[in-house]
């Protein structure tokens, strides 16, 4: 038997594993009805009283159990709230507003995602009328979570059965941006600071111009919607613009992900890292252009400084996939459109991207053999980093 250890021992882990198929049909609801059965048929074998007595209460537990969890689960209406985007492996705080007719007992609360969350239920022992209560969940996987059915259940008041119930509510989305660390210094950003602490910059112009128009996004300000534009593009049920514009009095951080060669396990440490170099960034008062190439479209998003929307900003990132192309197109194109950025962050598996010299840079290379290193030349770095070594932590000390 696999259980067995050479020994003669019982293995109870591998044990377990082999029931498992099995347990998980086994429930007190069908462990009640197998031994009602059974002591109905001995009691009608051997005519035992004791037994009749036993299924009878047997079976008036769980005809009680039906019929109390259908009346508490009865005219019973939830309402759910909460921040609609978080950072991947940050407490999400969720309240909830149960109403009903009358009073309810042992309610239990379950989210409905797309994917297994493992997410623990929220148990609500009392509830009379009005309740709200709190609980907070845990997502560790960036992306688009549609959030629109919870489930409640009752297994008043035995817990024997447990009947379950799908609460439609008002369709909302939590968006999860890739998971952050924490940059003390990077040296590359640093530099643009002059001695005296202010920011140095290597353009003339006034400190705001222009630069055009783009889609409303939640958090930005009122005062820059361009509102003759936006009357035409509501009339034609078309989403608002914003005007957007170039502060040339501060460096910009041009960050370029690698959509086309960087896959899997790998692709999530990259959006790690540049959304963790950018909110450094912004924090340091410097502008971010985020830009990358989905199925051979160049797209770019603009975050400010000192930026109080930066995980609104980045949203982007939280429904990114890789795509098809090369990443030497990507970059050209995205130089070639921000050609004032004063840094540019790439990301490659291989050594083969060509940065011009007149341009400041900090690469990232991916490799599965070399240890963890820097290596420092004029106006450009590179990090090199063994993908099998990579965590969070570990980059966080880097930065150090």
């Amino acid at each position: 038997m696999a259980f067995l250890e050479p020994n003669g021992d019982i293995d109870l882990n591998r044990l377990v594993d082999q029931l498992k198929p099995v347990l998980k049909h086994i429930n007190l609801h069908r462990f009640v009805w197998g031994l009602t059965t059974i002591s109905a048929f001995i009691a009608w074998n051997r005519g035992l009283a004791f037994l009749y007595a036993l299924v009878a209460f047997l079976l008036a537990a769980l005809v009680l159990s039906y019929l109390l969890s259908y009346l508490n689960l009865k005219n019973i209406s939830i309402k759910r709230n909460l921040k609609d985007i978080a950072e991947a492996g940050q407490s999400i705080d969720i309240s909830y507003q149960l109403s009903s007719p009358g009073t309810r007992h042992f309610l239990q609360i379950k989210e409905l995602f797309e994917i297994d969350l493992s997410l623990t239920t929220t148990f609500i022992s009392h509830h009379h009328k009005l309740t709200k209560i709190f609980s907070s969940h845990t997502i560790k996987q960036r992306g688009l979570y549609p959030l629109e059915q919870i489930e409640l259940s009752c297994g008043y008041p035995l817990g024997v059965f447990i009947r379950k119930k799908k609460v439609a509510t008002s369709l909302q989305q939590l968006i999860i941006v890739p998971q952050m660390f924490h940059i003390s210094n990077l040296p590359e950003i640093e530099s643009l600071h002059t001695s005296d602490g202010s920011i140095r910059s290597r353009h003339e112009g006034s400190q705001d111009e222009f630069a055009g128009l783009r889609e409303y996004q939640r958090g930005d300000s009122l005062k820059n919607i361009h509102w003759p534009v936006t009357a035409k593009q509501i009339s034609k049920s078309l989403p608002w613009q914003v005007k957007t514009f170039e502060t040339h009095d501060q460096p910009v951080i041009l960050i370029i992900l690698n959509q086309q060669d960087i896959k899997g396990k790998v692709f999530e440490y990259m959006l790690s890292i540049a959304a963790s170099i950018a909110k450094h960034a912004t924090r340091k008062g410097f502008r971010v252009h985020l830009s990358g190439m989905q199925n051979h479209t160049l797209w770019s998003t603009d975050i400010p400084s000192n930026s109080k929307n930066f995980l609104y900003d980045i949203q982007c990132m939280a429904s990114l996939q890789p795509s098809q192309g090369h990443y030497s197109d990507t970059v050209n194109n995205a130089l070639s459109q921000h050609n004032k950025s004063n840094l540019a962050v790439v990301f490659s598996s291989n050594n083969n991207i060509n940065i011009p010299t007149s341009v400041n840079s900090l690469a990232f290379e991916f490799q599965t053999t070399k240890k963890n290193q820097k290596l420092e030349q004029p106006h450009h770095s590179k990090w090199r980093l063994n993908t099998s070594e990579l965590n969070l932590d570990k980059l966080s000390e880097m930065f150090r």
